[in-house]
């Protein structure tokens, strides 16, 4: 990590353009996003969900759903997405074709080194065709319960900011920042990430087919009102401009 820094900060001065950093430093943080270090604990316990808050970012407000972070100043809006929770246990009980809709298919493939140690290396990355600026990097990784995800990073320049959304099955998470903080912020989201360790039976008990749409709006409430955004948002959280990441099968 100290080598990606030391080349992050050298393209900063020399003064390159986001694109050319996207294909650089950036592709390099993700490509090493398996090989971060992690506690094998989580130290913020919830009724739904606990997880591991890095040291030196500041926790600002709470719900049942939702957390607003702080560092450096920069609020960090992380939102737990029940909604493939339920999802996957309403098709499991009322699917005829079970064999297509496997319970780890939405929840988290387990990890199998066969398989998967060559995926959580895998970094595609895609530009926005119509000049926005935005760039999309999407990967996979492992959690702290070995279970395997695919995730998307999004980035789009926000005035003299950029706007960082990272967006995974069963977590969004979202910050706008200066540009000398986003190789830091997209480590402590990606920590975040993969400190996830949702309790499931508890997510049952309490949400439905219908309740996890509310959830979902009030996720994004969460974001728009404690992150300020000269424009950026709002197209980053419209459903119609934004693919969900790839799914992971057997």
């Amino acid at each position: 990590m100290k080598r990606i820094s030391i080349l992050f900060l050298c393209v900063l001065l020399c003064g390159c353009h986001f694109k050319e950093m996207g294909t650089t430093s950036f592709m390099q943080i993700l490509e090493r996003f398996d090989s971060i270090e992690m506690p094998s604990y989580t130290n913020m316990q919830k009724k739904y969900y606990n997880y591991y808050l890095p040291k030196g970012v500041g926790r600002r407000k709470s719900t049942q759903t939702s957390e607003v972070f702080v560092k450096n100043g920069y609020p960090i809006v992380m939102n737990f997405d029940p909604s493939m929770i339920v999802m996957n246990e309403h098709y499991k009980t009322t699917s005829s074709t079970n064999e297509e809709v496997k319970s780890d298919t939405i929840r988290g493939v387990p990890y199998n080194e066969e398989e998967h140690k060559e995926l959580l290396t895998k970094v595609t990355m895609s530009e926005d065709k119509k000049g926005t600026g935005k760039v999309s990097f999407k990967g996979y990784y492992k959690d702290i319960k070995d279970r395997v995800y695919s995730y998307q990073f999004i980035l789009i320049p926000d005035g003299t900011q950029y706007c960082l959304y990272f967006q995974s099955d069963i977590v969004n998470i979202c910050s706008v920042i200066a540009q000398v903080e986003i190789e830091s912020i997209m480590h402590i989201m990606m920590m975040l990430a993969k400190s996830i360790d949702y309790h499931e039976t508890e997510v049952l008990q309490n949400f439905s087919m219908k309740s996890i749409n509310e959830v979902q709006k009030d996720n994004l409430q969460s974001i728009q009102s404690n992150i300020s955004s000269s424009g950026s948002l709002p197209e980053l959280l419209d459903p119609s401009s934004n693919d969900k990441p790839d799914d992971i099968r057997h």
